[in-house]
């Protein structure tokens, strides 16, 4: 045993307490978790659609905290500073799963002719894009936890570069139960709202 804690002849107690420490936890290791952005259908579905074209919907934009795959959370008293919850993690990264789950409301509503995505490789009539500035999960002192999602939508007629209609949302919800699931399906509703509020508004094209 004591060759274990040896090297180059010498004894490092630093390994010794390491290997007793987790003997002793006995803890099962933690396993990473991963979570969907998924938006509820539409209210209504349109007979017509608005938009007389195909849409492209682009990719989202957002600041670094929230590019990569990593759930973040503001813990309470700490509004200034954002953390990432470790073994938390989306599926993809939020800039793509918003504009995937964009494109698949859109599509649902029948408000166009044709949703494309960018994979397809074609051309729209119409762009639809937008930025996330908060999606995240905020403790407070009293100990219920809410979700702030936060973001801009555009939808640009490709032909006159013209800008249709621009809008800046931002929602906060309560999460029902505990857990990182709870504040996903928070953060779920939160962006259909948002959706579903900037559907109402686009103008008949």
């Amino acid at each position: 045993m004591a060759g274990i804690f040896t090297r180059g002849g010498r004894f490092w107690p630093w390994m010794a307490a390491v290997w007793l420490a987790g003997c002793v936890s006995g803890g099962e290791p933690q396993r990473d978790h991963y979570y969907r952005l998924r938006v509820a259908a539409p209210a209504e579905v349109q007979k017509l659609p608005w938009l007389n074209g195909a849409v492209l919907v682009e990719s989202f934009q957002t600041a670094g905290a929230f590019r990569g795959r990593e759930i973040a959370y503001a813990s309470a008293g700490e509004g200034l500073r954002l953390d990432h919850a470790i073994y938390h993690f989306w599926v993809d990264s939020p800039t793509e799963m918003m504009r995937d789950q964009w494109a698949e409301f859109l599509r649902r509503s029948g408000a166009a002719r044709e949703v494309l995505t960018p994979g397809m490789r074609l051309e729209g009539d119409f762009v639809a894009s937008g930025k996330i500035f908060r999606l995240e999960k905020m403790a407070s002192d009293s100990g219920a936890n809410r979700v702030v999602v936060e973001m801009e939508l555009h939808l640009m007629r490709v032909k006159e570069k013209k800008l249709l209609l621009k809008r800046h949302y931002a929602v906060e919800r309560e999460v029902s139960g505990e857990g990182v699931t709870a504040a996903v399906a928070a953060m779920n509703g939160a962006v259909g709202e948002i959706f579903q509020q900037f559907l109402a508004e686009i103008p008949p094209e």
